[in-house]
């Protein structure tokens, strides 16, 4: 090996890029798995190579044996919590690895037990703490979580004769007006959910004539919607097909009772004398990561003979 290769050096920044990676990759989670795993590959790999490259570690000619006062103790713990367990152990360490270093091996040490106990407290949150608080807001605005009793995640209604499928990762939730819903355990301000209604006695039983009366008279559709979301923003609207029947779908950005920026999309389509809507609401933010989701959960549809 290259004699200009600091080995001990490598391995603790192996383990500091690590580390870090873990915390990086945490967040990275939130947007995809692959995403998070390339995170902690690159910033470990990064760690080791910046440690491999650092100096050897050499004695000053004058050194220090003292190891830390109570008082540098308490200020190195309040530090790590406050700042960051890698910045303060990092600086600490080389700003005494030298002239005092059992003070440096002292205060290292505290990085790693604070960066371990941040870590606990961070997964605990994620994991237990977060789904109770989502759980407690969701019960707020009306719905009650359920678990869905099969493997695919899916509902089945006897009644209005349907199937609709959700994503493996959401959670399915009942009330809030809506026949099913579920809300997307990575971006829980995201909803979509089912809503059933008689068709109008105006409409005959042929089916998709309620459809084309939204299709040829949109802005009449529109502007029902406006009377629940006055500062309504209209995106896109047209026809899609849903288990071989035409449903139309529109989408828009709204402001939510909740005071939520939200963006909001609806398809409608009429079967067995009813109108079905499924409608999601996400934040304008969450909003692209969840789409595709949404349409895969809408296109899951079955009807049921």
């Amino acid at each position: 090996m290259d004699s200009s290769i600091n080995r001990k050096g490598m391995v603790r920044g192996m383990f500091y890029g690590f580390f870090v990676g873990l915390l990086m990759s945490a967040v990275a989670s939130q947007i995809s798995g692959v995403l998070a795993f390339i995170t902690l590959i690159v910033i470990t790999a990064a760690g080791t190579m910046i440690g491999a490259r650092t100096k050897k570690f050499e004695l000053a000619d004058t050194v220090n044996m003292e190891r830390l006062t109570t008082q540098e103790k308490v200020l190195t713990w309040v530090f790590n919590f406050l700042v960051s367990p890698i910045i303060v152990g990092a600086v600490l360490y080389f700003m005494w690895h030298k002239t005092h270093p059992a003070k440096a091996k002292q205060a290292n040490r505290i990085s790693f037990i604070a960066m371990f106990i941040l870590l606990a407290i961070g997964f605990t949150f994620q994991f237990y703490a977060k789904p109770l608080l989502v759980e407690k807001a969701l019960e707020n605005r009306g719905f009650s979580v359920q678990q869905s009793d099969n493997l695919e995640n899916s509902f089945t209604d006897q009644e209005d004769k349907y199937e609709i499928t959700f994503p493996q990762d959401w959670t399915q939730i009942n009330g809030g007006g809506y026949d099913v819903a579920a809300y997307d355990t990575r971006n829980e301000d995201t909803i979509i959910g089912v809503q059933i209604m008689d068709l109008p006695v105006n409409f005959t039983t042929t089916e998709g004539e309620f459809v084309n009366s939204l299709k040829n008279d949109p802005k009449r559709y529109e502007n029902s919607l406006r009377s629940t979301f006055p500062d309504a923003q209209f995106i896109e609207s047209y026809v899609v097909k849903v288990d071989g029947r035409d449903a139309y779908y529109v989408k828009l950005n709204a402001t939510t009772e909740k005071g939520m920026k939200a963006t909001i999309s609806n398809y409608i389509f009429d079967y067995n004398l009813k109108i079905f809507q499924i409608i999601s609401v996400s934040s304008e933010k969450n909003f692209p990561l969840v789409e595709n989701s949404i349409k895969d959960t809408v296109q899951s549809v079955k009807f049921l003979k």
